[in-house]
C-alpha cells in the first residue's frame, strides 16, 4: 500500500534525521559495507529510502525510480521528487541517487549544476522494466555517473561485471546507436564514476598514491577467442568471474574463490534460509 501522506513540515524532519544520523557511532549495521566504519539505515514514510553513511558523510536517496513514485510525490507534496530533495537541502555533492530513471533533461542539468551523482543500475532497471537512465545527458551536465547492481530482489546475481555488459547494451538500445556508449564508458562508470558518487578521491583509478584495488580476469575461455581488445572482450564477450581481486592491497579472491570463506557451508546456510521464505 502507498505510504501515508506526511504533513507539510515532514521534509524538514527528514533533514533533522539526516543530521542526527551523521552523529551516530559506527557500530550500526557494520556488515553492510566493507569500507569505512559502518552505516546507518533510515526508513522514512516519504518518496525515498535514505541511506546515510556516517563514515563517509555521503547520503543515498532513490527518487524518480518509477513513474508511480513521481505521481505519488506530485499528489502528496505538490512537486517532483527532485524539487523535494532541493527543499530539504539534499542537492549537494554529498548526495548520490540510485537509478535516476525518470529525470527530465532540465532535471539532469540541475543535478549536474549541484554535483549530485547518479548510480546507474541497468540490470535491475531491465528486470523491473523501470525505464532508461539518461546517462549521456547526466554526464554532459556534469553529474557523476556510477554503476551499481541494486539488490537481490531485482538482480539475482549482483554481478558488477555483468552490469558493465548490460550498461553497454541497455544504453545502446536506449540511444538507438551502437556508438553512443562504449565499453570504456561502462568501465569508467564502474570505477571513476562510482568513486565520484561516493566522494572518494583515493579509489577508482590505478595510479600512484591511490588505494590498491584490482580485479584481474583471464581471457583463456573459448568465448574470448579472437578478441583484439581485451577490455572490450571483458564487456562484450561476457566475463562474469574475476580470477583475482585485491582490495586495499589485500587479496580477497584467489583462483576465482573468496579467501577464507567456505563456499559449501555458505551455500548450505543460504539454502536453508531461503527455504524458510519459500
Amino acid at each position: 500500500s502507498a505510504p501515508q501522506a506526511m504533513t507539510p513540515r515532514a521534509p524538514r524532519v527528514v533533514t533533522v534525521l539526516f543530521a542526527l544520523a551523521a552523529l551516530l557511532p559506527p557500530i550500526w549495521l557494520p556488515h553492510y559495507f566493507s569500507y569505512g566504519r559502518g552505516a546507518v539505515w533510515l526508513a522514512v514514510s516519504w518518496t525515498t529510502t535514505i541511506l546515510v553513511s556516517a563514515a563517509l558523510n555521503h547520503a543515498l536517496a532513490r527518487p524518480a525510480e518509477t513513474e508511480d513514485e513521481d505521481a505519488f510525490c506530485l499528489q502528496t507534496y505538490g512537486c517532483r521528487p527532485l524539487e523535494l530533495l532541493e527543499e530539504v537541502g539534499w542537492m549537494t555533492p554529498r548526495t548520490w541517487l540510485a537509478h535516476g530513471i525518470h529525470f527530465s533533461c532540465e532535471e539532469c542539468d540541475t543535478l549536474g549544476r549541484h554535483g549530485v551523482g547518479v548510480c546507474h543500475c541497468p540490470t535491475s532497471n531491465a528486470v523491473l522494466a523501470s525505464g532508461f537512465c539518461r546517462t549521456r545527458e547526466l554526464e554532459a551536465a556534469g553529474a557523476p555517473v556510477g554503476l551499481g547492481v541494486d539488490g537481490s530482489a531485482s538482480n539475482d546475481s549482483s554481478n558488477l561485471m555483468e552490469g558493465v555488459r548490460h550498461a553497454v547494451m541497455v544504453n545502446r538500445l536506449h540511444y538507438k546507436s551502437a556508438s553512443a556508449v562504449t565499453h570504456r564508458d561502462a568501465f569508467r562508470w564502474a570505477t571513476e564514476g562510482s568513486a565520484r558518487c561516493l566522494g572518494r578521491a583515493d579509489i577508482g583509478r590505478i595510479a600512484p598514491g591511490l588505494q590498491a584495488d584490482l580485479a584481474l580476469f583471464t581471457l583463456d575461455e573459448l568465448r574470448f577467442s579472437g578478441a583484439h581488445d581485451p577490455l572490450a572482450a571483458l564487456a562484450l564477450c561476457g566475463a562474469t568471474r574475476a580470477d583475482r581481486v585485491m582490495v586495499a592491497g589485500h587479496w580477497r579472491v584467489l583462483d576465482g574463490l573468496p579467501v577464507g570463506l567456505d563456499i559449501g557451508e555458505l551455500r548450505s546456510l543460504h539454502g536453508a534460509a531461503a527455504r524458510r521464505f519459500a
